[in-house]
């Protein structure tokens, strides 16, 4: 059976039908390389519209493309879909519509190409003439003819058997015959196919193994000739990944492995596909000497349902692993470090994304002036995701400008950040801490709780550079400790930076204390644009020259709630804002500012320290419900008293 590429034309003539589906057969892979149609429309008024899906074997439909025209009742249109040519709408014959494919579309086996008008004007009335030109491959190893089943007595037959994983033992006992076994597909596992008789065992003849939902192996003591099992491993990754399916797990063997790592594949629902250090080994990808401008040391562009675990990537000159334009990718357990101009984990354009357990050390070494961009961990326009359990991190080395540790910017949305431990992001401020920046779209319905900073220049910022929009952020029970100068911000800096519009945002039950340097607040609102900002039960203890909870100038008050708070230090105005107003200290005229309290909070230490509130604190049973915020940073339900604690942790 040939595995290598050769050209087909497949098509469907059938009249009265203009709803076609064209399947690809289990054994192949097509890549369509062109879609002729000859539509007739009958007498039915209506406009049609040509449409080409792919879908996936769920028939989801993972890629259209439409015509630019539509058709009218009674009239014969021919059409060509291919890539590599223009849409000449403006002088194009309309007898004859060429539609540019982006690319040269791939179909798995069980995928479906349909052809369809998609306003559904006379279904069944229309006719299609559809010819589709591929290239298409067989799949290694289907195993063809049938099972003869287990009896007793007499010979049964049972087709289309199918295992999809494990060790399969397929076998036909019988006490009286013999018996054959073919037709017996393996997915996955190891398999072992025979005849149990009283006489004799026999085995099919020309057994070709598939490629399998199975566990491969890279080590680098491999060769890539070899087949990629355990004993017989590959050597290097970048060939690994081209061999890999839906299904398969690559367990990289522990060393260091000097190369750049493309995907080539993509998992589907259910079968991801998993790449990992095998067991309790460590698998290094080490970019030393390797040189790129765009993409990351790990490369991952338009590829679906794939995780990376427990992997390991040093010395990236740009950024180190780099999911773009994907869909329900998981990212756990990595550690990345000493990457030179931009992000250990870069997310772009994507959906359904987990990023959780991983150490990010060292990412954004290079200053703006020599190269650097972006942040240590980059959620950029990216929707539904996860970023939790990290330890992100400098370590010997200060924060630049704009490495803020954490930032999903730029269209994120609809994502949490939680439980991270940020610390020692020193050295430039605009550096360390965690970052909504809607930049120059809508970006919002973020979740950020229970994360732990410490010596960070920044705290936790909502904001806006390019106009965009940055609205439904929900903070609360963060611990913020030894920050810059603000813990908290929603910040306005002369344009073209942060003059977007900022709203909903929602600030309870954190924890702020100490700053290291002057100018700021625990928490700051400085943004001109701003609309129903709610800052409640929350603890702000800070010192230097900086105030506790402020606005930078009363205009903003009519748009902020603030109340059963507690604040403890110096309220002092910066020079960059001579007229702010702390709102701790509940000025009249504005009914939303009210119940503030000023005292020292009395935490257990704040040598440690440890933030726990000790007995008789005024922060005990003076907050008020928040039902969002049912459980304190330890995971304690709230209220453990008559009323919930301010602050990120309940009394007990």
């Amino acid at each position: 059976m040939s595995t290598a590429w050769e050209i087909s034309i497949t098509q469907d003539i059938t009249p009265n039908d203009s709803d076609k589906i064209f399947t690809v057969p289990d054994i192949k892979e097509w890549e369509i390389l062109w879609i002729w149609i000859e539509y007739t429309s009958s007498a039915t008024s209506g406009s049609r519209l040509l449409e080409v899906q792919l879908q996936n074997n769920a028939s989801d439909v993972i890629l259209k493309r439409q015509s630019s025209i539509t058709q009218s009742e009674s009239l014969t249109y021919k059409y060509f879909f291919t890539s590599g040519i223009p849409d000449l709408k403006t002088t194009r014959d309309t007898n004859f519509i060429m539609t540019p494919l982006m690319v040269s579309p791939f179909l798995l086996r069980g995928q479906k190409l349909r052809v369809w008008d998609r306003n559904g004007i006379d279904i069944s009335g229309d006719s299609m003439i559809v010819r589709i030109q591929y290239a298409q491959k067989f799949v290694e190893g289907i195993f063809i003819g049938e099972l003869k089943a287990k009896n007793t007595s007499q010979n049964q037959t049972s087709t289309n058997v199918e295992v999809w994983t494990g060790y399969a033992v397929l076998s036909v006992n019988n006490a009286s015959q013999n018996q054959t076994s073919t037709n017996v597909i393996v997915w996955s596992g190891i398999a072992t196919i025979y005849v149990n008789n009283a006489n004799q065992v026999q085995k099919p003849d020309n057994i070709v193994l598939p490629y399998t939902l199975n566990n491969y192996y890279v080590s680098t003591t491999g060769n890539d000739s070899n087949p990629g099992s355990f004993s017989s491993p590959w050597r290097t990754i970048s060939h690994a990944v081209g061999e890999i399916h839906a299904g398969d797990t690559l367990n990289i063997r522990g060393g260091i492995y000097n190369e750049r790592v493309t995907m080539v594949n993509s998992g589907t629902a259910g079968n991801y596909i998993v790449i990992q250090s095998y067991g309790t080994e460590t698998a290094i990808i080490d970019g030393t000497a390797i040189s790129f401008n765009t993409g990351g040391l790990v490369n991952v562009w338009n590829k679906n349902y794939i995780k990376l675990n427990n992997v390991t990537v040093r010395y990236a000159d740009t950024c180190a692993i780099m999911f773009n334009t994907c869909n329900y990718i998981e990212i756990n357990g990595c550690t990345t470090s000493y990457v030179n101009r931009s992000s250990g984990i870069g997310v772009w354009w994507s959906d359904h994304v987990k990023v959780y357990n991983n150490k990010v050390i060292n990412s954004h070494i290079y200053s703006e002036t020599e190269g650097g961009h972006e942040e240590s961990v980059s959620i950029a326009g990216t929707t539904n995701f996860e970023v939790s359990y990290n330890e992100i991190y400098m370590d010997g080395y200060e924060g630049h400008l704009g490495n803020e540790a954490i930032d999903c910017k730029q269209g994120s949305r609809f994502g949490t950040v939680h439980h991270n431990y940020i610390h020692d992001y020193t050295g430039y401020s605009g550096c360390g801490g965690i970052y909504i920046d809607a930049w120059d779209r809508l970006t919002g319905d973020i979740d950020i709780y229970n994360n732990y900073q410490k010596n960070c220049n920044n705290g936790i910022t909502a904001g806006s550079e390019r106009a965009g929009t940055c609205e439904n952020i929900r903070i609360y029970n963060n611990i913020i400790y030894n920050v810059g100068s603000t813990g908290i911000g929603i910040p306005q800096r002369q344009p073209p930076y942060d003059y977007g519009i900022r709203r909903n945002i929602e600030i309870y039950n954190n924890t702020i204390y100490k700053a290291l340097w002057n100018g700021g607040a625990g928490i700051y609102v400085q943004a001109n644009t701003i609309s129903n900002i709610t800052i409640r039960n929350n603890i702000v203890y800070f010192n230097n020259w900086n105030g506790e909870i402020i606005a930078s100038d009363i205009s903003l008050l009519d748009y902020i709630s603030c109340d059963h708070n507690l604040v403890f230090g110096p309220k002092y105005c910066s020079q960059e804002y001579p007229d702010c107003v702390e709102l701790s200290d509940n000025p009249t005229g504005y009914p939303n500012i009210y119940g503030n309290i000023t005292a020292n909070p009395n935490f257990t230490s704040t040598g440690l320290p440890d933030f726990h509130l000790l007995d008789g604190s005024p922060a005990i049973n003076a907050g008020v419900t928040i039902s969002l915020v049912s459980d304190d940073y330890d995971g304690v339900s709230r209220p453990q008293g008559a009323a919930y604690d301010i602050g990120a942790l309940e009394h007990v």
